[in-house]
């Protein structure tokens, strides 16, 4: 981490926390509006976690079919033996900035993942078992939900 960084007087809006770097840690972008510096005002502030992750992590991209394109608004569930970690799809969970549309989920020493459980905004819902973690992982909502719904 660049020490430097905190010693800059900046005036900033919002924060979004994101794995820019695809290593399983949330890195952050944080949206100035009045930065001090020659050349770089209004330029947003990249905050990179390269501390090392010792634990284990699944991310989840979701691709609505009879839902919206990025399911938001759908409810995901990550069951590693008897602990389950919610999650609820979103945009813009931040003021002045939005997230990627991925899921992060910290699974700490978890080795696999027994079962993921989307709630898709259809009212579908998906299940898939035992994955591996230390993924970025894609699902697909069902076109038609079983019964022909």
């Amino acid at each position: 981490l660049n020490k430097r960084l905190f010693r800059e007087r900046r005036l900033s809006r919002g924060a979004a926390p994101a794995d820019l770097d695809n290593d399983g840690d949330l890195d952050i972008v944080v949206v100035n509006i009045d930065v001090k510096a020659k050349g770089k005002e209004g330029l947003p502030t990249v905050i990179l976690n390269e501390g090392g992750n010792a634990n284990h992590w699944l991310d989840v991209r979701l691709r609505g079919n009879r839902s919206n394109r990025d399911g938001i608004g759908a409810k995901v569930y990550v069951t590693v033996g008897e602990r389950t970690w919610f999650d609820e799809a979103r945009s813009s969970p931040s003021y002045l900035s939005s997230t990627e549309a991925r899921l992060h989920f910290g699974l700490g020493g978890a080795k696999r993942v027994d079962r993921l459980r989307i709630v898709w905004p259809s009212g579908a819902t998906q299940e898939i078992e035992d994955l591996e973690v230390n993924q970025l992982l894609t699902v697909t909502e069902p076109v038609a939900q079983k019964g022909g719904k």
